[in-house]
């Protein structure tokens, strides 16, 4: 089983590696900036970044990038999870939340 401090030094890690975040809408990837990183209360680490108002959209899929601008964590949205943006005065917080865990089960 993973001692709390490598569980914390897995946080430290990925919080260092993960460098933009980026959204898909029509067929086109847009990047942008993280704009927060903490570990959460419960010990999640949540990354925050904004979808800056700009014009109508609808948004598809949301990634985190690394620093080699390589994809970390991908998600498709469907259904209700699609963000629509309905005017260029909208824009959207979005943020990733992750528990860091040892699935050990030792």
């Amino acid at each position: 089983m993973l001692s709390a401090k490598a569980l914390n030094d897995y946080k430290n890690f990925t919080k260092s590696r993960v460098a933009l975040a980026r959204y898909k809408t029509g067929g086109s990837y847009v990047e942008i900036p993280i704009d927060r990183v903490e570990t959460l209360v419960d010990g999640r680490v949540a990354f925050y970044c904004s979808i800056t108002p700009g014009k109508a959209l609808d948004v598809t899929e949301l990634a985190l990038l690394d620093t080699s601008k390589e994809v970390f964590y991908s998600k498709a949205l469907t259904g209700n999870e699609v963000i629509h943006i309905k005017d260029a005065s909208e824009g959207a917080l979005v943020r990733f939340a992750y528990t860091v865990s040892d699935a050990s089960g030792s």
